[in-house]
Parts: C-alpha cells; structure tokens; sequence
C-alpha cells in the first residue's frame, strides 16, 4: 500500500471517529457533529461548533536495519471550534472528549493492523487575544505507520 494510500486513510479513520463526538454517545460535548478537515481559519465569524483536523507533517525515516521500510511520524493537529467563548471547564471537556475518541481508535481492526504507535503530544487552548477568551482548544498527536521504502507519498 502507498504511503499516500495509508497517510488518507489514517485521516479518513480519525475524521470518522471525530464524529462520533456526541452528548449521546457518552461524551460531554456534540463537538462531532460538525467535522471539517483543512478549514484555513476555523476561527472565523461564521464558526460553529465543531472539529477542524488537519495532518500537517509526515517526518521519514528509513531503518538501518532494512532500507525498504520507511517509518513515518505523521503530525496531526485538532482543533476545536467554539461558536461561543468557553468557559475553562468546557475547553477541558472538549479536550477529553477528542482524547476519548482517539483513544477508542485502538478497537479498531484496521487502526491496529496499520499503526504501529501513536500519541497526544500536546493540549493547549485557542485564546482570542484582543478580549482574553477561550474560543477552542488545539490537541497535537504523532501517529507513526510503515511502509516500503520510496513509495507514492
């Protein structure tokens, strides 16, 4: 499979699981119920709430061991997007709510065939900086996959 092939279908997992963020599914929030991917500035002032996912780096390394297997480090970047300030409490909430969806990635068959190691690198809150509000949250996550040297990428 491409690297191409694997990178699309690591985000097409991660977008489907993103919108199973929804107050009846257990989650604090309906944050899933919009999904978008790439959106150039989810802050604007036509926001709603929802996610906005983008995969903004893919680092490769070829192993000494077999220089036809290249580990990929892909970035992930997820925002959050608040039609409204949020309180703290909600930014929190918006965070464990992603983390708890990614984290429900790992019963996925095909997720667990494919990536070989993945992690929440960072957390952080989207401040408005004219007025001092919390206006989303920005989660970082590294996802790593392999695949053979020089393929489509």
């Amino acid at each position: 499979m491409a690297a191409t092939d694997k990178r699309q279908l690591i985000v097409e997992h991660i977008k489907a699981t993103l919108t199973t963020i929804r107050t009846s599914a257990g989650y604090y929030t309906n944050i899933g119920a919009k999904v978008t991917e790439g959106k150039t500035n989810p802050f604007d002032s036509d926001r709603v709430d929802g996610v906005d996912m983008i995969d903004t780096n893919d680092v490769i390394v070829t192993t000494t061991e077999s220089e036809e297997i290249e580990n990929h480090s892909i970035e992930i970047t997820i925002r959050t997007i608040a039609k409204s300030p949020l309180t703290p409490e909600v930014a929190r909430k918006q965070i464990a709510d992603v983390r708890k969806a990614m984290k429900a990635l790992e019963n996925d068959e095909w997720w667990m065939q494919n990536v070989t190691r993945w992690s929440n690198t960072s957390n952080t809150f989207e401040i408005e900086q004219a007025e001092v509000k919390i206006i989303g949250t920005e989660l970082q996550f590294t996802i790593e996959c392999n695949t053979l040297a020089l393929e489509e990428n």
